[in-house]
């Protein structure tokens, strides 16, 4: 990505930025941050769609079972 903003014409050269260590300190902490942000968001969603999935797949017999009383109760 970096590239795509260096002009063509210039002598930059990103290996010797490469090389700066405290350039390399803060790519580290800032991906560090992001995964610590992203990462819990992720895992959360996936839990919620399995747990809606599982609520789908189990609960058509609760449904069933109000739908019944439903009924016993409408007759009487």
């Amino acid at each position: 990505m970096v590239y795509l903003i260096i002009p063509l014409n210039s002598n930059f050269e990103l290996m010797s930025l490469a090389n700066i260590w405290w350039i390399k300190l803060f790519s580290m902490l800032f991906n560090l941050i992001a995964l610590s942000i992203i990462e819990p968001l992720y895992v959360a969603a996936g839990f919620t769609l399995y747990l809606n999935r599982r609520t789908h797949l189990e609960a058509w017999d609760i449904e069933l079972a109000f739908r019944s009383i439903a009924n016993i109760m409408n007759d009487s």
